[in-house]
């Protein structure tokens, strides 16, 4: 019962992720907290039609920034990144803009409060 190379790295790549879930949230946060400098750097952005916002970041380039889609997978992906982005609204640190379209669909802007502030001890 032999698993494939790029299984194992995949599933070992879950399992971080699990254990670390909030580093979703920081990679979010500072993603959003400079998001014009953010999108310069970005050459997924600068081949996009930007359907963004000025002051937002789109969980699609987030990923991409961060080689994510390799890593684990797009689906998997996607799908941290939402649960980080409703994190990060639930705590009243963001807005959360999903759009009716197709990828990039869920865009996030953080508070001016929260770009600068270190995270608050849970």
């Amino acid at each position: 019962m032999g698993m494939t190379g790029e299984r194992t790295d995949r599933l070992a790549a879950l399992r971080r992720a699990r254990r670390n879930r909030p580093w979703t949230d920081e990679l979010l946060r500072s993603c959003a907290s400079d998001p014009a400098a953010f999108k310069a750097a970005q050459p997924a952005c600068s081949a996009c039609d930007r359907p963004c916002r000025d002051d937002e970041v789109c969980a699609t380039a987030v990923a991409k920034s961060d080689g994510l889609f390799e890593s684990m997978g797009r689906d998997q992906t996607y799908h941290l990144l939402a649960a980080g982005m409703k994190r990060l609204r639930a705590r009243g640190t963001a807005t959360l803009r999903d759009a009716d379209r197709q990828r990039p669909n869920a865009f996030l802007s953080v508070t001016a409060a929260d770009a600068d502030s270190p995270e608050a001890p849970q």
